[in-house]
């Protein structure tokens, strides 16, 4: 199996190179997204402190009317220590569904901060053009990487992923992963090391419809 993940990553590498966005681009699409991310903080008793840089997860607004975010499930791990709940922008964010098979989570927080963002109509195919904004560990501002599909959907150990060529880092568990037109069609979840090329991957387009298909704002 890592033979063959190892082939398709270095095929996605030599015919689809990373790109990083010129400053024109940046602005414009940073303009469009970012303010649907939000960062969760490490330390869940003091979000005003600069724990709060040290950011574990990103997450997107999906749904703004209902206060609705999209994230990994493992940003979300109920624990003792916070009680089900993160916060967002200082927000407590309670959790409203997790699928841990899925590693996908959505959180509601008692305010709205950023329009929402859509579901795909259709999934992605080899070769697609995406864009990931995210907030890597220890930066207090977001990160735009472009990239495209390695391959939509390939079992890995047991589990389903979708690969692409995006760069990411600790931090950007969590983020969606924007089509052309600034859909979601995945979140990313894990990535893998340099032998690998540093691709990245997250649930394929089916298992984040299959789970979040009645949260999003219509």
């Amino acid at each position: 199996m890592k033979r063959l993940l190892a082939a398709v990553l270095a095929a996605v590498l030599l015919f689809s190179p990373i790109t990083i966005c010129d400053a024109h681009d940046f602005a414009k699409i940073m303009q469009a997204v970012a303010p649907m991310q939000a960062v969760i903080p490490t330390n869940p008793y003091d979000p005003t402190s600069t724990a709060t840089l040290q950011n574990i997860c990103t997450t997107t607004s999906i749904n703004a009317e209902q206060h609705l975010w999209l994230t990994a499930a493992h940003c979300v791990e109920i624990d003792e220590m916070t009680g089900g709940v993160r916060y967002i922008n200082g927000d407590l964010a309670v959790i409203v569904m997790v699928s841990p098979k899925d590693d996908i989570a959505i959180v509601r927080t008692e305010r709205a901060y950023a329009p929402s963002l859509k579901l795909a109509r259709q999934a992605p195919d080899f070769g697609d053009k995406l864009k990931v904004v995210g907030h890597p560990l220890g930066m207090n501002v977001p990160i735009l990487t472009f990239g495209q599909v390695a391959h939509p959907s390939i079992n890995i150990e047991g589990k389903d992923y979708m690969i692409y060529s995006v760069v990411a880092a600790p931090g950007n568990s969590g983020s969606s992963v924007l089509n052309g037109d600034d859909e979601v069609v995945s979140v990313l979840q894990v990535g893998w090391d340099r032998s690998f090329g540093s691709m990245t991957g997250g649930a394929t387009f089916e298992q984040l419809r299959r789970t979040t298909i009645g949260y999003w704002q219509q």
